[in-house]
């Protein structure tokens, strides 16, 4: 269904996105689900070489599973919930088009349903995890989803668009890995000397038009034009760019 329903793959760019935000002291994991579970992003430590490795991952999502079975999604992102955790929070993004479909017999699905409601997020809680959803169609379990986050104290959202999943992925970051932020306005941004880091993620109104940097001393940089300290991602829709050791 996600071909009728995400026919333009807006999974790729949003997951893609994520895999790049996400801290190097973060652990993560990527798993598509229909009819069976697969893990296509192995879960370990966020690293340089987990992101090299997961980019290209997030490109290979596709629509060829056939049912719905979020239940058994939801057992296996979560693995390790019989172990406590004070270390790490626990979040799982539940991305789906659906309802709970397990097979042809209603009863198997209503089944399925209910150990969901009775079962899984009750453990799920009691191990720490919020769980975020978002629904890619009005032809999804709403009310499933909602109380899947409203009781793990999570993100509900529906996103039938780029700019909606975009926004939704963010809300969901901003809430497992808060970061510190710094005021934007016509002028730019102020950046002190606490600052070791920064990043700017930059959506541009138009994907042909160009995003420029400049620092305080009138150097201007672009995606064809940074130096070692300035990291600079480029895609479609968006740049994102981080500098090391920033001038004040």
């Amino acid at each position: 269904s996600m071909k009728k329903t995400d026919p333009d793959n807006l999974r790729r760019p949003a997951l893609d996105l994520l895999v790049r935000l996400l801290p190097e002291d973060a652990k993560a994991g990527v798993w598509t689900f229909g009819q069976s579970v697969n893990m296509i992003v192995p879960h370990q430590s966020v690293t340089p070489s987990w992101r090299s490795s997961a980019l290209p991952k997030a490109q290979a999502v596709n629509s060829v599973g056939l049912f719905t079975n979020i239940g058994a999604a939801l057992d296996t992102a979560s693995f390790d919930r019989a172990l406590s955790s004070t270390e790490y929070q626990r979040h799982i993004v539940l991305l789906t088009d659906g309802v709970v479909d397990v097979s042809k017999n209603p009863a198997d699905n209503n089944a399925a349903t209910d150990r969901i409601y009775t079962e899984i997020l009750p453990a799920l809680i009691n191990s720490g995890y919020r769980i975020h959803t978002i629904a890619l169609s009005d032809n999804a379990d709403s009310s499933l989803l909602k109380q899947l986050s409203s009781e793990s104290d999570g993100v509900f959202a529906i996103a039938k668009d780029a700019d909606a999943l975009m926004s939704t992925f963010l809300r969901i970051f901003d809430q497992a890995v808060p970061q510190e932020r710094v005021p934007l306005d016509e002028d730019g941004f102020l950046i002190d000397a606490s600052v070791k880091e920064f990043t700017a993620l930059i959506f541009r109104a138009e994907k042909s038009s160009t995003t420029s940097l400049v620092a305080p001393d009138g150097s201007r940089f672009n995606a064809t034009n940074t130096t070692h300290r300035v990291r600079w991602h480029r895609s479609d829709s968006y740049d994102l760019i981080t500098v090391t050791a920033p001038a004040v």
